[in-house]
């Protein structure tokens, strides 16, 4: 009988996006807020870090917003994941916004973009079988090499 340990998964970056349903001040925050940077001429958006929980938002004066997380601050003790630390970041960001006289109408609308997740396996596996097995699936072993 071979005993196989359960596999160890990680995320490494979650991406997410959402809108507010008003236009944003940019200047306003950049000349307000430590942790912003806003630099028009060369990107029309703001970037603002905020530390709890740790994560970095791009900010557009339309109202849009990008969310990214990575994985030490996305990943709970057990390991897991969840959304709520992204709406724990949108809620740092709504109240950074109030504390600067920005009159958040209602919390964004927010929809989680992209996840990369990596795994350790007490296995191993022949990717190139694999590739040549499941349906749309590519390796590129020069792109993509363990060694």
């Amino acid at each position: 009988m071979v005993l196989i340990t359960k596999p160890i998964i990680e995320v490494q970056n979650v991406v997410a996006s959402g809108e507010f349903d008003q236009k944003i001040d940019l200047l306003h925050i950049a000349a307000s807020l430590d942790r912003a940077e806003y630099n028009p001429e060369s990107f029309p958006g703001l970037v603002l870090r905020v530390s709890d929980p740790k994560a970095v938002f791009l900010l557009f004066s339309t109202g849009k917003l990008v969310c990214t997380f990575r994985s030490h601050q996305f990943l709970k003790q057990n390991g897991g994941k969840s959304k709520e630390d992204v709406y724990a970041a949108i809620e740092t960001l709504v109240k950074q916004l109030r504390s600067i006289d920005i009159n958040v109408n209602s919390p964004p609308k927010v929809k989680i973009q992209n996840m990369v997740a990596s795994v350790t396996l007490d296995f191993s596996i022949n990717l190139e079988t694999i590739a040549l097995t499941l349906e749309n699936s590519l390796y590129l072993k020069r792109h993509y090499s363990s060694s």
